[in-house]
């Protein structure tokens, strides 16, 4: 906004200006004062740093012997050191994790956290052993109850977070970095209040990056917390307000919803502001990247890497099959209510058992779909989302030797079982979705399969980028076996179309 009385242009207090062309458009067949053209000129600069390919400096960035930075990787490592606080929102694969390592090379903390997935703990742990210069002191926090130690760097995990709020605020941090920061996309959530709230741990640090590839997971709701508290200062005022927030970029508006009032021991029907749509994206990934957010795609940066392929396999079900598939017919509606409202109904606590039931249909039809795939295949990659259907898949595919990820599977145990397929003579990689799909680094196959699909398309996405990243030689194909027109296929279809929404915030 162009203040007349101070002659500044200030970014973080524009009232109705938010994008250059924004401020283009304001000055239309108008001379453009010098504090606008100042204001465009800064924006853009902003603007093309977000894609950076190659250095923006000759400054060096320290690597350990026999290591070496990608071009792109050395831009972002020097642009989240000129800019301090930042969303490092590169393509999943681009190595995120190797850009944090050349920044801590560079500028070289006192004391650093982490803040990740509570299974990618042990992966952040080797990634820094790696890639430092120095002999780093590690303590990964396990538990609640954790004794910390001497140390230079702090590895914890979200679940865990507000149980050492206290510890961690009394401990001066250099930099501090926020791995799959879609996890404090719910403002209300404990963590969320933990890290980003009033008092809460990041607030303090001098460096803050914030590390996703989809920071948007489901729709650009989920953009607000981060924005309305660590990029506070880059943010325009109008948007530190949700209401707002949600009326420009989310297509708001004011519905009625009856609750049940415990203060006034009655039913009551209040408005409350409807923010589960999309709008003006194009104006929304305008601000993101000429404030604060740096994002190369692979599209961009690494062009000799085969694009994605996808195959939606429809599987025919006999008459006993189709019996078991039409309990799924009366839970519809609250499916779709609840991917639309994001909100987990109580009518899909039943449907869980039910959706069991359906995927262990899949199995025997999963097993041979997998065994022609390994006919052409030295390895594939498989996500579930029941540990029944890992369990049954497993059992019917160890001869090729399986690999096994799930959430019962002990963190410092889970690299084991990544080395096993990466670089021994396992074939089969079974993952949970929720435990497998994010971190880690996959690449010794390039067929995925999809037993299960998840309701969140970033989910998707994510687990399939475990095989399409640096190192990745061949074309990289996900396979989603479904019901011919089941609630998953359903599930699928509604996916893809939300996954082009979260492009258009993201590209």
């Amino acid at each position: 906004m162009w203040c007349k009385k101070q002659k500044a242009f200030v970014i973080g207090s524009a009232a109705r200006t938010y994008t250059v062309l924004d401020l283009l458009e304001m000055w239309a067949g108008q001379p453009i004062p010098r504090g606008i053209m100042r204001a465009v000129k800064q924006l853009n600069k902003r603007r093309e740093d977000s894609y950076a390919e190659t250095p923006i400096s000759d400054a060096v960035i320290p690597a350990p012997e026999g290591r070496s930075y990608l071009p792109y990787q050395v831009a972002g490592i020097q642009l989240m050191d000129k800019y301090k606080t930042c969303l490092l929102g590169d393509d999943q694969g681009l190595g995120k994790t190797v850009q944090i390592c050349g920044l801590m090379n560079l500028i070289r903390p006192r004391k650093t956290l982490i803040i990740c997935p509570a299974s990618l703990k042990d992966n952040w742990r080797e990634e820094l052993n790696s890639w430092s210069i120095s002999k780093l002191k590690i303590d990964v926090v396990q538990g609640r109850a954790h004794q910390y130690c001497d140390s230079d760097v702090i590895i914890i995990n979200y679940d865990i977070l507000t149980a050492h709020k206290a510890a961690l605020n009394a401990m001066d941090f250099d930099l501090i970095a926020i791995d799959e920061c879609q996890y404090l996309q719910n403002h209300e959530a404990a963590r969320t209040q933990a890290a980003l709230g009033p008092g809460g741990i990041v607030r303090k640090a001098p460096r803050v990056v914030a590390m996703s590839g989809t920071a948007m997971s489901n729709r650009p709701i989920e953009l607000w917390a981060i924005m309305a508290t660590l990029f506070r200062k880059y943010t325009p005022e109008d948007f530190i307000n949700i209401h707002k927030f949600a009326l420009q970029f989310c297509d708001g508006f004011l519905e009625s919803v009856t609750t049940y009032d415990r203060a006034k021991g009655r039913v009551v029907t209040k408005k409350v502001m409807n923010s589960r749509g999309a709008s003006n994206l194009t104006m929304l990934n305008g601000l993101l990247r000429e404030r604060f957010m740096i994002r190369r795609t692979k599209a961009q940066v690494l062009p000799q890497l085969p694009p994605k392929v996808y195959h939606i396999v429809d599987i025919s079900a006999s008459s006993a099959q189709k019996k078991i598939l039409k309990k799924e017919n009366q839970y519809k509606e609250a499916v779709v209510a609840s991917i639309e409202t994001g909100k987990r109904l109580p009518e899909l606590e039943e449907l869980s058992s039910v959706r069991k039931e359906i995927a262990m249909l899949k199995v025997d039809f999963s097993v041979e779909y997998i065994k022609n795939i390994l006919d052409n295949q030295k390895k594939v990659i498989v996500f579930c989302h029941h540990s029944d259907v890992v369990q049954a898949l497993h059992d019917q595919l160890a001869e090729f030797g399986v690999s096994v990820i799930t959430g019962k599977v002990p963190a410092h145990k889970r690299q084991d079982e990544v080395e096993r397929f990466q670089h021994g003579d396992n074939r089969v990689f079974i993952g949970n979705l929720r435990a497998a799909g994010t971190g880690l680094t996959l690449t010794a196959a390039s067929e995925v399969i999809f037993v299960e699909c998840s309701w969140v398309p970033a989910e998707n996405e994510q687990a399939v980028d475990r095989a399409h990243r640096i190192s990745q030689n061949n074309q990289v194909s996900a396979h989603f076996l479904v019901w011919y027109g089941s609630l998953d296929a359903m599930i699928l279809r509604t996916s893809i179309r939300k996954q082009r929404n979260i492009d258009k915030v993201m590209k």
